[in-house]
This record gives structure tokens, sequence and C-alpha cells, in this order.
């Protein structure tokens, strides 16, 4: 993947338009692994350059919705390593899929942050083990994106895309990788997703 399409990944995933529709449905296993690529003709985005792949979420068929937001079955399935911490009381609910996808935003983060080097340490500390799990790792993967990367990973980024990263981050922190009661809603986030494109877009509309 070229440097440019890499960038133009993150754009993408944010502008997904789906996004808007998830208020009542509960995905329950939102990983890296069920984001699957669709042909996208250049027509469909006016900052791509050529035919490209964009992003769709996936769900095998275990995806809900629920009538009534407030009351989801306690019931969840999905895959250890990406679960809330609140979904192995029994308490899982339309929030947990905000830590589940909060997870798969870090690697987003962490390449924009390192390159491969740092997803492949995000991916060490959270997911490689058996019993590892980005509920026990979080800090740790906090610690790792918060500082600024060594000069042998740092990555040649224009202003617009760290500023994208560094909003990014706060969202992650702030909204999603946190204790259920202080998780974003899925509208909440819509809002500061809308931030991030319009900072991520200007990477393509200034060149």
């Amino acid at each position: 993947m070229t440097q440019f399409n890499s960038k133009l990944e993150l754009v993408k995933i944010v502008d997904n338009p789906n996004i808007q529709s998830v208020d009542r449905i509960w995905h329950r296993d939102l990983k890296p692994a069920n984001f699957l690529f669709k042909f996208a003709p250049r027509s469909e985005y006016k900052y791509e350059r050529h035919d490209t792949l964009h992003p769709v979420g996936i769900d095998f068929g275990i995806s809900k919705y629920h009538r009534d937001p407030s009351n989801p079955s306690a019931h969840y399935t999905g895959t250890p390593a990406y679960l809330a911490p609140e979904v192995l009381e029994g308490g899982a609910n339309f929030r947990s899929d905000i830590w589940s996808l909060g997870c798969c935003v870090i690697f987003i983060e962490a390449f924009i942050h390192s390159g491969m080097p740092g997803v492949k340490k995000v991916f060490e500390i959270a997911v490689r083990g058996n019993d590892s799990s980005f509920r026990d790792g979080i800090d740790e993967v906090n610690e790792f994106l918060d500082q600024d990367p060594s000069p042998g990973l740092a990555q040649d980024v224009s202003p617009h895309m760290e500023e994208a990263r560094k909003r990014l981050r706060k969202m992650v922190k702030e909204k999603m990788m946190v204790p259920e009661s202080q998780r974003g809603s899925a509208h909440e986030l819509l809002e500061k997703v809308m931030e991030i494109r319009a900072v991520a877009k200007k990477e393509f509309f200034d060149e």
C-alpha cells in the first residue's frame, strides 16, 4: 500500500455514511478482521486519484437490531481480545461496541504514529497472547501512542494527518476506551468523526 493510499484509508473509514445508521444496531464483534474492502471507483470520492478499495464492516449474521436501545440483551458474542470490560460481567450494551471500535481505531493511530512497527507493537501488547486483551493492555497502549514516535519509526506525514491523528487519540482516550459510563454514544462519536474527517480531507484538497 502506498503512503498516499494508506493515509487515504483513514479518511475513507471515517467518511463512511453507514456510521450514521448504528443508533440501534449492536454489532457485537467489531474487530479489524471484520472490516473487508469493496471496489470503489474514483467517482465516489472526489479526493481519490484512482479507483480504490473502500472499507466495509461485516458481521456474519450476529449483529442485532434493537427497537428499545435502553434494554438490549445481555448475551454477547465476540472476540475476547476486543471485548469491553463490562461484557465479562454480563453487562453488555450498545456502548460495548464503542469500546471494540476503539480497538480498531487504535491500529489506525498506530500506523500513522510509527508505521507497521507501531501496529505490531500494539498487536503484541493487546492481541497476540491467549490471555491478551485491550482491557488489560490499554494503559500500555496509551502510553506508547501518547509519546512522540522514536526518530527511527516516525512517519513522514503532513501537518493535516498529524492533526487528525491527535484528534483520533483524544477521541479514543476520552470517549471510547474508557469506563462504560464515560463512553460516548454513536451520535456523539459521529460528531467527533466529522471533525476529524474535515481535517484529514485537507490532506488531499490542499495538494
